[in-house]
């Protein structure tokens, strides 16, 4: 089993990251040190600290990946607007979509022109950078000279130093430490709009689940006179937070859970054997969709967003107008499904805490690497993080309840 596409989490928390990183930078001290010679030639007009970095207004090209078709409007963020006046960095915006980024992906890759920047963690995988790394400039000496905040943040967390060092010794990307708050950022997703058609009430446990799975499957919910439903959907395999009822609870995909403060390998447990059993009668009885295996994350957002009517029933995700595009309105979230044992279980973060690697590369062919580095420190305040995380989305993230947290 792999852990579940949590792709769509990010329409709210991609831009919380996006300031979590600038928030780490935050401006403040100068650094020392030799410049990069590449960047010589606009030494005379960047400040090492203070307002503007520049003196004279330079432009960056920047590459952030967006899921699905959430589209660049976050571009127009009155603090983006700031930063850029502030700053005297005008900022190209790249927005990718993810449906079609793996094949812009890999041109790119073969092509070597890549932008100035890259900005997220789903752009590339430590593979990608790892056997690309000429394309990316280590940025331990940016870290020491222009992040203080970043640096003490990693003294504070060496976690966040280790996960980010790569096997050369070398940092090539920048992580994001911000807090899960509920501790965990997954949540049960149903489309409610078929629930009251077919007169049934929100499942509470794995055996009223498997009631609705049926009755989505067999009582035609979209009301297209086909049997088009699909319970439950994925792609490359069964995700693991269908599992999380039996207290499997992986966020991470490498087979194992700290169950009571140590370590275990949860393929081998009683759980998982039972947990397997379940999907094994959703996925034989049709309950699953059939094509999971072998479909990508691109065909399963086509069905997510299917544009005639809504075909899945059910899943595990961030907030629903993140996956399921025009039918949004149709799902609600609920708490955890309570397992065999009564218990419910969640994916998340005991601690609270946030941990990502790869939110910000800066390229070789970068002309303006210290102004990169600095670029992120300059104008964003914490007020603007309560800002960009409101709205609808925040709000139905707090809705979630609270549940037992592995």
């Amino acid at each position: 089993m792999k852990k579940s596409n949590r792709a769509y989490r990010f329409k709210l928390a991609g831009t919380i990251v996006l300031a979590a990183v600038l928030l780490f930078n935050l401006a403040g001290c100068s650094g020392s040190g030799d410049k990069d010679p590449k960047s010589d030639a606009a030494a005379s007009d960047f400040n090492q600290e203070g307002l503007p970095i520049v003196n004279e207004p330079i432009t960056l090209d920047v590459l952030t990946v967006r899921w699905g078709n959430m589209g660049d409007t976050f571009v127009q963020n009155q603090w983006l607007k700031d930063l850029e006046q502030s700053t005297n960095v005008k900022i190209n915006w790249q927005v990718m979509s993810s449906n079609d980024w793996g094949e812009q992906k890999s041109i790119m890759l073969a092509s070597g022109t890549l932008p100035d920047i890259v900005f997220g963690d789903i752009v590339f995988s430590d593979a990608d950078i790892v056997n690309n790394l000429t394309y990316f400039r280590p940025l331990d000496d940016y870290i020491d000279q222009y992040m203080p905040n970043l640096k003490a943040a990693m003294e504070e967390t060496p976690e966040m130093k280790q996960m980010s060092t790569f096997p050369d010794g070398k940092i090539y990307s920048l992580p994001a430490r911000l807090p899960s708050r509920p501790q965990s950022s997954i949540q049960p997703i149903i489309n409610k709009t078929w629930l009251d058609k077919l007169g049934l009430e929100v499942p509470d446990n794995t055996e009223e689940l498997y009631q609705v799975f049926k009755a989505f499957k067999t009582q035609d919910p979209n009301g297209n006179g086909k049997p088009d439903e699909l319970p439950v959907s994925g792609s490359g395999n069964i995700s693991i937070d269908l599992l999380n009822p039996f207290g499997i609870t992986d966020i991470n995909g490498n087979s194992m859970m700290v169950i009571d403060n140590e370590p275990v390998y949860y393929p081998i447990t009683e759980n998982y054997k039972e947990a397997i059993k379940w999907a094994h009668k959703l996925y034989s009885e049709g309950l699953i969709d059939q094509e999971i295996f072998t479909q990508d994350n691109t065909m399963l957002t086509a069905k997510h967003q299917n544009p005639d009517v809504p075909l899945v029933g059910f899943s595990n995700q961030w907030v629903p107008d993140a996956v399921f595009g025009q039918w949004k309105d149709q799902y609600i979230a609920i708490p955890s499904i309570a397992g065999p044992d009564g218990k419910r279980y969640q994916g998340g973060e005991p601690l609270g805490m946030n941990l990502r690697r790869n939110e910000f590369l800066i390229t070789t062919s970068n002309e303006y690497p210290e102004v990169s580095a600095r670029w992120p420190i300059s104008s964003t305040r914490m007020k603007r993080v309560f800002r960009i995380s409101g709205g609808r989305s925040a709000r139905l993230f707090r809705r979630m309840m609270t549940v037992r947290i592995r």
